[in-house]
Formats: structure tokens, C-alpha cells, sequence
């Protein structure tokens, strides 16, 4: 459920300019679900790279739209990792459906002012 825009959204959404780049490839079937969000609907969270086995250093992360996935595995990465092959079967099929109840795309906060978006898909 979109929440209210957050101060730094509607600063950005009041200056010009185009946000994004068009070497950006992504699922285009979760764009649109992310055009429907704020800047408050994003969280910094790890679960995308314990899902993908990759170990950053702890103080990288990446901001992704919140969804049932990882407002249930954030802040709780040990116990993700202790299901991670079942957890990893569930994330690759949303993957693969562009299930965004699962699949977190990496947005920005200033993905409020964003109204459409096009580009090449994977």
C-alpha cells in the first residue's frame, strides 16, 4: 500500500530533471508495480545479497521497495540464511515471474516523482 511521499520526495519531485539512466536493465513487468510507491516505501536492506550468496562488507547494502519478503527476512539475515535453500528456491521463482510480494526491485528514494518510465528489459 503507497504510503504519504516523504520530504526528500516531494523536494526532488519539485526540480527538473530526469532521474534514472537508460543503461538501467531491468524486469520491465517491476517497473511498474515501483512507479506506484514513495521514497517511504523503500528500505536499506542486505537480504537481496545473502539471497544471491554475495558477502559485502556489512556497511553496503542496497535500497529496495519494502514488500512481504523482506519485511519478514530484514533485520533477521541469520535466520534467512538458515533457510536459505528453500528461501532462495522461493526468491529465484519470483525472479522469474516478477513476483514483487518477493522480488524487491532497487529503487531510489527519489522514485516518488517518477511518473513512467521506459528502457530495455533483460
Amino acid at each position: 500500500m503507497p504510503r504519504k511521499p516523504s520530504r526528500t520526495s516531494a523536494a526532488l519531485a519539485a526540480q527538473p530533471g530526469v532521474w534514472g539512466t537508460q543503461e538501467a536493465l531491468v524486469d520491465q513487468r517491476t517497473v511498474e508495480p515501483s512507479l506506484a510507491h514513495y521514497g517511504n516505501d523503500t528500505i536499506r536492506t542486505r537480504i537481496v545479497d545473502t539471497l544471491r550468496r554475495i558477502d559485502w562488507p556489512g556497511r553496503y547494502s542496497g535500497r529496495a521497495l519494502r514488500n512481504a519478503f523482506n519485511d519478514r527476512w530484514h533485520g533477521d539475515e541469520t535466520g534467512l540464511r538458515q533457510k536459505l535453500p528453500a528461501q532462495e528456491k522461493l526468491w529465484q521463482g519470483a525472479v522469474e515471474t516478477a513476483d514483487t510480494s518477493v522480488v524487491d526491485p532497487f529503487v531510489g528514494e527519489a522514485i516518488s516523482p517518477v511518473q513512467s518510465a521506459q528502457g530495455r528489459s533483460l
